[in-house]
């Protein structure tokens, strides 16, 4: 779920055409139907809550996204990432740990 709100954000099997693993999808637990979806170039892997804004893992980057408008805030490039590894940090700096482009670093 996302914060307190009744959003959940999902990655289909892609297994039904309509919803394709290239997407994540907005579901309201409330209305229980989806709300919204983005699409990308290649499967969407993982997906990250933190704050105001998520992330989804793709095979080769991670895209940070803004919750507000739903918008690409940044993307970083990673090395193959086919599990989608990620992780974020809340301490004094807000840090996001990811696959490093270079095999071997973070």
């Amino acid at each position: 779920m996302v914060g307190k709100s009744n959003l959940i954000l999902l990655i289909p099997t892609g297994e039904d055409p309509q919803y394709s693993a290239s997407k994540v999808l907005l579901w309201d637990d409330k209305k229980l139907t989806p709300v919204g979806e983005i699409s990308f170039t290649s499967d969407a892997i993982s997906v990250l809550f933190a704050k105001d804004l998520f992330m989804v893992a793709l095979k080769e980057s991670l895209k940070c996204l803004t919750m507000k408008d739903i918008k690409v805030m940044t993307t970083i490039s990673t090395n193959i990432n086919p599990k989608g590894l990620q992780a974020v940090s809340y301490g004094n700096e807000f840090c996001i740990a990811t696959p490093h482009p270079e095999m071997g670093k973070v």
